[in-house]
C-alpha cells in the first residue's frame, strides 16, 4: 500500500548486497553492488516463539522510509531493496510487534555474515508508548551491529567444459568434431575461501552429457584439479589434468578434454609361406590394436603350420 499513516502502522525494510569480493558480511566493498531477484519472507513472531508467515517479496528498486510511503528511484534504491508497510504495531495487549525477515539465497549464491546471516529480527513500537519513530525498522549496510545490518550474499564459482572426439588427433576442437557422452570427469581441490575452513578437501565426480559437456557448480574459492578418465579403446590427445586457482565468483569455462580412438592396425598373412613359395599373396584377416603379436593371437586363421610363420605377418592401416 501507499501513503501509510506512520503512527498507525509499522514499516520494515532491508537491503541485500553482493559480498563476493571478501565474503565477510561487512559492507567494505566500494562501490557496493545491490542484488535484485532475491526472495525475502516476512514473519510475525508470536509470544510463544512461533512464527506466522505474512508475505514474500523479491528484492528490486524502491524504498519506504519512516513514513511508509513507497519511493521509486532515484528517491528510493535502484536495486536490492525489500520492504513491507502497513504492518500492525500491537500484539494483543503489547504495544509492539517483533518481525523477522528471512532471505533465500538464489541459485549460485550463498549467505555470508555468519550461520544466521539469512535472518534479521526487528521490533516495531506504537508511538503512544513513548517510542517515537520506532514504528520503522530498517536493516542497512552501514550498521555496526550485525543484527541491524543489511543482508549479504556471495556468488559461488563454477567450472565447465567438454570432452571431445578429436578425430584428427591435434588436441583442439575443429569443425565437425563432436562431444563424447558418459565419460567420467573428476574434480579435487583444497578450499581457501571464508565459507569453509582453509585446507578443507573437496572431491567430486560427474559424467559428461550427451553433447560432451560437464560442470561443477557451487564451488568455493580454492585450488582445484580437474581430470578425465580416458575410456577403454581411446587415448588422450591433450593433457588429461587441468590445475589452477579459482577465485570466488569466477565462472571458469572451456576446460576441455580431447580423446581419439586408438589407431587400429590390420592383420595380413603371407599365404606363400604355407602354400605357394613362388607367389606373394597377402590376405586381410581383421583389425586389432596389439601390434604384430595381435596378428598371431587375434587374427590367426587358416594356415597354421609351415615355415616362416612369424615373418609372414605384416601390419598396415586398417581398411
Amino acid at each position: 500500500g501507499q501513503g501509510t499513516q506512520a503512527d498507525s502502522y509499522g514499516v520494515v525494510e532491508a537491503l541485500i548486497w553482493d559480498d563476493t569480493a571478501n565474503q565477510n558480511g561487512i559492507a567494505d566493498e566500494s562501490p557496493l553492488t545491490y542484488v535484485d531477484g532475491v526472495t525475502a519472507n516476512l514473519y510475525k513472531i508470536e509470544d510463544d516463539g512461533t512464527r506466522t508467515f505474512i508475505s514474500s517479496k523479491v528484492s528490486g528498486p524502491g524504498a519506504y522510509g519512516m513514513f511508509g510511503v513507497y519511493q521509486a528511484p532515484p528517491a528510493g534504491y535502484a536495486h536490492g531493496w525489500v520492504g513491507w508497510n502497513q504492518l500492525p504495531l500491537h500484539n494483543g495487549d503489547k504495544a509492539y510487534v517483533d518481525y523477522m525477515i528471512e532471505i533465500v539465497a538464489p541459485s549460485g549464491y550463498f549467505i555470508t555474515g555468519g550461520p544466521s546471516g539469512n535472518v534479521r529480527i526487528g521490533r516495531v513500537w506504537a508511538n503512544q508508548d513513548g517510542h517515537f519513530w520506532c514504528f520503522w525498522r530498517y536493516f542497512y549496510t552501514d550498521a555496526s551491529d550485525p543484527a541491524n545490518r543489511a543482508f549479504s550474499i556471495a556468488r559461488y564459482s563454477s567450472i565447465t567444459g567438454h570432452k571431445y572426439n578429436d578425430k584428427n588427433r591435434n588436441g583442439k576442437l575443429d569443425a565437425g568434431e563432436q562431444g563424447l557422452k558418459g565419460v567420467t570427469i573428476t574434480l579435487t581441490g583444497t578450499l581457501t575461501g571464508k565459507e569453509a575452513a582453509s585446507g578443507a578437501m573437496v572431491t567430486r565426480t560427474t559424467v559428461t552429457a550427451d553433447d560432451g559437456s560437464y560442470s561443477f557448480a557451487n564451488l568455493n574459492y580454492g585450488t582445484y584439479s580437474v581430470s578425465e578418465v580416458v575410456p577403454s579403446g581411446w587415448e588422450a590427445t591433450a593433457p588429461i589434468t587441468v590445475d589452477g586457482d579459482l577465485p570466488m565468483g569466477q565462472q571458469a569455462t572451456g576446460l576441455d578434454f580431447f580423446n581419439a580412438q586408438k589407431q587400429q592396425k590390420c592383420c595380413f598373412f603371407n599365404w606363400s609361406n604355407c602354400l605357394y613359395n613362388h607367389h606373394i599373396w597377402w590376405t586381410h584377416l581383421g583389425c586389432h590394436t596389439g601390434g604384430n603379436s595381435g596378428c598371431n593371437t587375434g587374427c590367426k586363421t587358416g594356415c597354421n603350420t609351415g615355415t616362416g610363420w612369424n615373418s609372414g605377418w605384416k601390419t598396415g592401416s586398417c581398411r
